[in-house]
């Protein structure tokens, strides 16, 4: 009647019923609904069969929760997933040519600076289209409310409307306004706007694909085999640090490849 077009599913976990998914995808296709949607997801919940019918309905973008690139902070957190399954949820989304917004959480009581750096390496790793960093917001009645109260790391004076914008709490080992500059500095390096495509950029994903290739992931070793372009790249304009990162671990040394590459 309106003739809208573009829809947004609106569910925490749209993809949590496959035999729901694909009768909803059927039934918008035998329709001859013409429509773009997008929708939420958790990333163990994707799988080849639901999203070959999801992009034949007209889906073409995901939001995951994915939240953070270290395991051991998605088990404090209670996620149930691991960083594998980002990883996984994300390649078979690029096969089937379905977008993907990926959302992270820093700033819960645990974080410090190589929790937050692990999950930034994990976000050009994982190469998703759009990403957003948030900073937590200690909800009352949730666990972080309670944890978080009790060891003094937020005013609950300072809660007033839940405006997520606005962040008031800390961590062990971080104040709230190191979290803001932090977060501010990661999301400019990718924007919901664009992606740029710098050479040491480039060269930060190789290392990164390949750190997690060497830890025995599947995923970041298949795509570190569709990289071959990028190294060739590197290594035919004579950056030796390129050469070397195609034979070295390079969590062993990633320092000093994150500042030489900029030389």
């Amino acid at each position: 009647k309106y003739n809208i077009k573009n829809f947004f599913f609106r569910a925490d976990t749209f993809t949590w019923d496959e035999d729901w998914v694909i009768k909803i995808c059927k039934l918008i296709i035998e329709k001859g609904l013409s429509i773009r949607w997008g929708t939420n997801s958790r990333v163990d919940t994707i799988n080849e069969n639901r999203l070959k019918w999801m992009k034949k309905a007209g889906c073409w973008i995901i939001g995951f929760g994915v939240e953070s690139g270290n395991q051991e902070s998605l088990d404090l957190m209670k996620k149930r997933s691991k960083v594998d399954d980002a990883f996984r949820a994300v390649s078979i989304c690029k096969r089937h040519g379905i977008k993907t917004y990926t959302l992270f959480l820093i700033g819960l009581p645990w974080d410090n600076r190589k929790t937050i750096k692990d999950t930034v390496r994990f976000i050009k790793a994982l190469d998703g289209d759009y990403i957003d960093i948030n900073i937590s917001y200690p909800l009352p009645g949730t666990e972080l409310f309670e944890l978080a109260k009790n060891e003094g790391l937020f005013n609950e004076n300072g809660i007033h409307g839940y405006d997520y914008s606005k962040p008031i709490i800390k961590t062990r080992h971080l104040s709230t306004e190191e979290l803001i500059k932090l977060s501010e500095k990661y999301q400019e390096r990718k924007t919901l706007e664009a992606k740029v495509a710098k050479d040491a950029d480039l060269l930060d994903q190789i290392l990164i694909l390949k750190e997690y290739s060497w830890q025995g992931n599947k995923e970041a070793e298949d795509w570190l085999k569709g990289k071959e372009q990028e190294k060739l790249m590197f290594t035919k304009t004579g950056k030796k640090l390129a050469q070397e990162a195609c034979q070295q671990r390079p969590s062993e040394w990633w320092d000093n490849i994150w500042t030489n590459s900029r030389r």
